[in-house]
Order: C-alpha cells, then structure tokens, then sequence
C-alpha cells in the first residue's frame, strides 16, 4: 500500500537542507496568525503554563514578532531550534535578553535541540480556563 511522507519547513528542500526528500515536492504558502490575538481573544489575560515552539526554522522569527505578549503571559518555553537557520546562542540570548532564563537543553543532534526556559519575570496566578467541550 502507499506510504505518505510529509515534511515540513522553512527552508526549500533540497540544496542543503539537512532532511533528504523524495517524490514530488509542494511548496504551499499558509497563513500566518498572532498568538496574541487568538489566547486573548479565547482566554482573555490568562496565563500561559507552558508554550511549546516547533515551528520548523521559524521559531527566531516568531519569537521576535509575539515577544512583547510572551514576556507579559507565558511561564515556561520549551524551543525546538533548527541549526541550519539558527543558532542555539542566538535563540538563547534573544529569550534570557527577553527575561527568560535556560533550565536546560533536553536533547540535541548535529540538526536540532530542544531547549527549555522559565521566565524571570513574576507572574499572576490564573484560574485555570474551563473547558467547554460544545465550544471545542
């Protein structure tokens, strides 16, 4: 039976992305939307617990576009980051500038790592958002 690969990012494949790839390859464009304007407009100010990034060799480039509402409503980032767009010390200092602080890197390859940030700022406590399952 056929076997559907999918890959994703934000680098064109082929040349020297790091990922071989096979068969035919799309190249779509997809919209783009604010994290800021979708958590507040489902969950007002509430915090956010944990804000997990893997964005394929966007997650810089995101970072630097919501960061004004991160510092303001996230506790804690766990970043994936692509070396063949960025650094592992250009993520780090963009967050700890932005007062967030490392806790550690939970793993790492010659292609990615996974790095994980509490924030240094303080934080209101939240009620947790009650799940409407109709709404979902």
């Amino acid at each position: 039976f056929p076997v559907t690969i999918r890959k994703s990012s934000a680098m064109l494949f082929g040349g020297n992305h790091p990922f071989d790839s096979h068969g035919n390859i799309k190249h779509i464009k997809v919209p783009s939307v604010s994290l800021a304007t979708v958590w507040t407009s489902r969950f007002g100010n509430k915090t956010i617990d944990l804000l997990k990034i893997d964005i394929e060799g966007m997650e810089l480039e995101f970072l630097k576009a919501e960061i004004d509402f991160i510092k303001l409503s996230v506790k804690r980032i766990v970043c994936e980051w692509h070396k063949w767009h960025v650094s592992f010390e250009e993520l780090n200092q963009h967050l700890e500038t932005n007062g967030f602080r490392l806790q550690g890197i939970s793993e790492q390859d010659e292609r990615f790592g996974v790095a994980i940030y509490n924030t240094t700022h303080s934080m209101p406590e939240s009620p947790p958002p009650i799940f409407d399952a109709q709404k979902a």
